[in-house]
């Protein structure tokens, strides 16, 4: 239930816009939650600890399976933004990404939300032979992660009642405290060199949480005649490789403009791929990626990208070696 402290801000501004959050506490839903705020959104965000001491925002304590909860985390409220999801314990996968969904979606058809937002992933595209996968496309997850995710979609694209529904499907998510697979750009160790050598050519399909973020506000007041999906991937960008990465931070470290036409020397990507075929099995060839273009068309434009997601690492770092 809300707590008594910031029951009293939630009865004092209906004047504002509400919008609903879960997911919170991650590094996509805080991002969010300040955006919102900036924006004179009065937001309410679903926690499970009372850890958040934040006399702007409402705190509802419970998890997504207590369904009075929900109905009250719901009441009045104009826009829900379901960021929540179980990454890594498969034993509440099901409950957690696809059960409390269904209900979540079964009570928002009895709400007055006009906008719902629904982070996915890139992954539920699982196994393909596509060279450059777009939203189209068919679905083919391999881990329980993606499998629970794509069922969650559907129930989300099925529709909701005069509500906007907008699915989105990030790729690599980073940001400056969550580098993902930027974080051995600043190593010279021997290992992260022969990774280099080894995956050198592949995909790295980085994206910066504030475009996800930007994303998601971008689509409030957009009017469609269905549930629209899109992924948010700077994978268009040639530079979205791992050597493409080092280049930008060698770029950065070094304060000069660096050729474009240096070549950084790595292993063919059919290497990688056939060694990860014999220790995981289903694997994709290293060179796929997620289009961007239906996103692009309708305006959205990448405020941050990807050399300015690699400089702030490079920032992130300097920070670092100063203190």
């Amino acid at each position: 239930m809300p707590s008594s402290e910031n029951k009293k801000i939630d009865n004092n501004m209906c004047g504002k816009k509400i919008a609903c959050v879960t997911g919170a506490s991650g590094r996509i839903g805080r991002r969010l939650v300040e955006k919102l705020k900036g924006q004179d959104f009065q937001v309410r965000v679903l926690r499970h600890r009372n850890n958040i001491n934040d006399a702007d925002l409402m705190v509802y304590h419970g998890d997504l399976g207590n369904k009075e909860l929900i109905e009250n985390f719901l009441t009045g409220a104009q826009y829900f933004f379901h960021f929540a999801a179980e990454l890594n314990d498969q034993t509440k996968m099901w409950d957690v990404n696809v059960n409390s969904t269904k209900q979540l979606v079964e009570l928002i058809n009895k709400s007055n939300i006009k906008y719902f937002c629904f982070l996915s992933s890139a992954g539920v595209v699982g196994k393909t032979s596509e060279k450059t996968v777009n939203e189209e496309m068919q679905c083919n997850p391999q881990n329980l992660y993606e499998k629970t995710k794509l069922e969650a979609e559907y129930m989300v694209l099925s529709g909701i009642k005069d509500c906007q529904i907008i699915v989105l499907r990030p790729t690599n998510v980073v940001d400056e405290n969550n580098h993902g697979v930027m974080q051995s750009l600043n190593s010279n160790n021997l290992l992260d060199k022969f990774k280099l050598f080894l995956r050198g050519g592949e995909s790295a399909h980085v994206v910066h949480a504030d475009d996800i973020v930007n994303a998601a506000l971008y689509f409030i007041g957009k009017k469609f005649d269905r549930p629209e999906c899109f992924f948010v991937a700077y994978d268009e960008d040639p530079l979205n490789t791992f050597v493409g990465l080092r280049f930008l931070y060698d770029s950065f470290k070094k304060k000069q403009v660096l050729d474009k036409t240096t070549k950084h020397v790595h292993l063919p990507i059919i290497v990688p791929y056939i060694l990860r075929k014999i220790l995981r099995g289903n694997s994709n060839m290293g060179d796929v990626k997620y289009s961007s273009k239906k996103i692009l068309s309708q305006g959205f434009d990448y405020k941050i990208g990807l050399s300015e997601t690699v400089k702030r690492y490079w920032v992130n770092q300097q920070q670092i070696l100063r203190k």
